[in-house]
């Protein structure tokens, strides 16, 4: 998993739509999963592969999204109620403060940019199918992360 990240800008996009199929397996959500609380470690390794996977979904949906390519849309809007869950907790998990030390010594704490940008690519990939935001089923959940997420990144 960790080498399809690394190489997500890499795949060929003839290849892109089988690549996604391989992660969308990853956002399996067990029964009572709670994002908001601490994860199980029995789950430790499977949050392991959802991080991959939220990066390199990001990635690859946009490209292919920019390419005008959206045969991913299908399988990506069916997946997307677990990908949702499992995102409410990567935020959880990233968005607290991260210690960076400056030069002089100095310490300070942000939220990590990094995985928030990696999720908001992910949101990214999810507007770009023209009626992601009209199942009402996760319409809220989606907007109130997405909120969440716009806060923080503009502190």
């Amino acid at each position: 998993m960790e080498l399809i990240v690394e190489h997500a800008d890499a795949i060929p996009l003839r290849h892109a739509l089988e690549v996604m199929e391989l992660l969308y397996p990853s956002f399996n959500v067990p029964p009572g999963f709670n994002p908001s609380a601490p994860l199980p470690s029995s789950l430790h390794p499977c949050y392991k592969q959802v991080k991959y996977s939220v990066h390199a979904l990001g990635r690859i949906g946009s490209r292919m999204a920019f390419s005008g390519d959206f045969s991913y849309k299908t399988y990506f809007l069916s997946s997307w109620p677990n990908i949702l869950k499992w995102a409410n907790y990567y935020f959880v998990n990233n968005s607290g403060p991260v210690v960076t030390h400056a030069p002089g010594g100095r310490a300070s704490k942000f939220p990590d940019y990094k995985a928030l940008g990696e999720l908001t690519a992910l949101f990214g990939v999810f507007t770009s199918i023209e009626t992601g935001y009209s199942n009402p089923a996760y319409r809220d959940d989606t907007f109130a992360l997405l909120a969440k997420l716009w806060l923080k990144l503009s502190i």
